[in-house]
């Protein structure tokens, strides 16, 4: 139960991080646009190549059928310096960049 409650207040950023990302078309415009929705989000990180793979990761765990509190763990042990609004943010922009077929996950 500590997880879920723990899970409320980012759940406000996973949705406004999914909301931020429009779909677009080329590979290099879905990682502008994530890694754009990122740093306006106050997010910084020292390897656009990790960032990115951790986003892709957030969809993998998705169609393997993670729960939301599995994905959160995966993201902050990838990325320990996020904290719970970014993590939870970052999960949102990289569902709605590499895998909006999987936003019902984070709703």
């Amino acid at each position: 139960m500590k997880v879920i409650a723990k899970l409320a207040t980012p759940a406000a950023a996973i949705l406004c991080g999914a909301a931020v990302i429009a779909a677009p078309t080329a590979s290099a415009d879905v990682d502008s646009g994530y890694l754009g929705a990122l740093s306006g989000h106050g997010i910084t990180w020292s390897s656009d190549s990790t960032v990115i793979t951790v986003g892709h990761a957030v969809c993998t765990d998705w169609a393997a059928g993670n729960t939301l509190q599995q994905t959160f763990s995966d993201v902050k042990s990838g990325l320990t310096n996020l904290s719970d609004d970014g993590a939870a943010f970052l999960i949102g922009a990289a569902t709605g960049a590499y895998g909006p077929q999987y936003e019902s996950k984070i709703h």
